[in-house]
């Protein structure tokens, strides 16, 4: 799922339902018309006008069109996977899938530790191929039923079908050790002596959960997993480690 193929499908399914009956106002197209994909619309439409195409042609040529301009808005321009508001429509799908079918469900936050410190010492233009090669390695890690996003920063997330806490454990253990022994070596141009690292911190979804509670649980389990809560929670993490959410965990309010 990461590489979009079931979410694009399902916009398409949806613009197709939408297209048919897009007004022809084509002043109110070219408000968005910097975009190449909207000037290709807008040529669309105007054929319709000058009745130069079937009305059929055109809504699947619009439905293709208006689907690559939702994935656009959906998807991380530096890295390529999902952006937040991509990741929370997959979340709602994989979690509607995961209660119709009685499979268990996790989603973890993915850190890369001390990159604003790396980001000095080596320059933004390093630290954007980082990013890039740090999405890379969760995304052939994981399996093609999961899903990557980036919701900011050096901040990421994924969501892991028919997957609980104990497989969880071992999906995401395996990727804490490949991002160590793997990235620093994948960026080209520079020398970097030291292994990057990343800490995680992961949930299982509830049927009851929201967004909201599930990310609070998944971002306190990253909390202790980089070793930033006080008193003895902070000794169970330390960074570049994997850590399951517990219930006596300090609740983050999203």
């Amino acid at each position: 799922m990461d590489n979009g193929t079931e979410y694009f499908q399902y916009l398409q399914r949806r613009t197709k339902e939408a297209t048919i009956n897009i007004p022809l106002n084509l002043e109110r197209h070219r408000q968005i018309e910097s975009s190449e994909i909207a000037q290709n619309m807008i040529s669309l439409l105007q054929s319709v006008k000058n009745d130069q195409l079937p009305i059929e042609v055109v809504a699947q040529a619009l439905a293709d069109h208006l689907s690559l301009l939702i994935m656009k808005g959906t998807t991380d321009e530096l890295t390529a996977v999902w952006n937040r508001r991509g990741f929370e429509k997959i979340v709602e799908m994989m979690k509607s899938h995961a209660e119709r079918t009685s499979e268990p469900l996790v989603i973890a936050m993915i850190d890369l530790d001390h990159f604003k410190q790396f980001n000095t010492n080596y320059g933004h233009a390093i630290g954007d191929e980082v990013l890039k090669k740090f999405s890379q390695i969760i995304g052939e890690t994981l399996r093609v039923t999961d899903a990557v996003a980036r919701l900011g920063g050096e901040e990421f997330a994924a969501v892991l079908s028919n997957t609980g806490e104990d497989g969880g454990m071992v999906a995401l253990e395996r990727l804490r050790q490949t991002i160590e022994s793997e990235l620093a070596s994948k960026i080209e141009g520079v020398k970097i002596p030291e292994p990057i690292t990343a800490s995680i911190g992961y949930t299982v979804v509830r049927k009851e959960d929201d967004l909201r509670s599930i990310l609070s649980r998944a971002d306190s389990a990253l909390y202790v997993a980089k070793g930033e809560w006080p008193s003895a929670l902070a000794t169970s993490g330390g960074r570049n480690k994997v850590i399951a959410w517990q219930s006596e965990f300090p609740v983050i309010k999203m």
